[in-house]
């Protein structure tokens, strides 16, 4: 089974977070299934918000592509909780749902 999991960034220069760490463990620890890593979300550093914008963009128009190329089965998302995250991942929802 080939499992997609969304999370920031798993540097822990750009992202310190306890998400990142945890799903860094997952991929790295897990020999029953193969493990991506898809980068969603924003870094800890504050960014313009044009760069911030583009990133966005960019990472939802190529999320369906990371499923058709690594053939995932199943895909894990971590939820923020905020109004601009959650609409996001609900278009990552609506993707996975016709991409898998």
């Amino acid at each position: 089974m080939n499992i997609l999991i969304t999370a920031p960034s798993l540097n822990p220069i750009k992202n310190v977070s306890g998400i990142s760490c945890v799903v860094q463990t997952i991929i790295s620890h897990n020999e029953q299934q193969q493990c991506f890593h898809y980068l969603l979300g924003r870094p800890d550093k504050k960014l313009t918000k044009t760069k911030w914008l583009f990133d966005l963009v960019k990472q939802v128009l190529l999320f369906p592509l990371a499923l058709i190329r690594n053939k995932i089965d199943l895909v894990h998302q971590n939820l923020p909780f905020d109004p601009k995250g959650l609409m996001r991942e609900y278009v990552i929802n609506l993707w996975a749902c016709l991409f898998q």
